[in-house]
């Protein structure tokens, strides 16, 4: 199966070069860009991939992107599990969260769950 898979705020390569391993490829996003896509009848992604390492709060125009677009999977990477951002991630739709350090495993096994849900 051939996801459409968008990474939004990743400020290094590692998780491209993880996504690229697993044999997944994924094209970047700014924030502009998330909200454009967050907007009714744009093609969404199958899967976003949230790069929050390095701050700790979800961007804006998700919850707007989840709600126009409610099969759209989202993954977020954090440094830490804390409480109030999984919280935020689940009253924004969040199904899936991988903290640091990265590991291929996790993040490949994520997207293959939120691909199993779209269909």
């Amino acid at each position: 199966m051939s996801l459409t898979i968008e990474l939004v705020g990743s400020t290094d390569r590692q998780l491209e070069d993880i996504l690229r391993a697993c044999g997944m490829v994924a094209a970047p996003l700014n924030g502009a860009e998330l909200a454009a896509i967050a907007q009714p009848g744009r093609k969404q992604p199958d899967v976003l991939v949230l790069d929050l390492r390095g701050h700790g709060h979800l961007p804006a125009a998700l919850p707007v992107l989840k709600r126009h677009h409610p099969s759209a999977g989202v993954l977020i990477v954090a440094d830490r599990l804390e409480p109030a951002l999984l919280l935020e991630a689940m009253r924004a739709g969040v199904t899936e969260v991988v903290a640091a350090p990265l590991v291929a495993h996790d993040i490949e096994a994520a997207i293959n769950r939120l691909a199993v849900q779209r269909s």
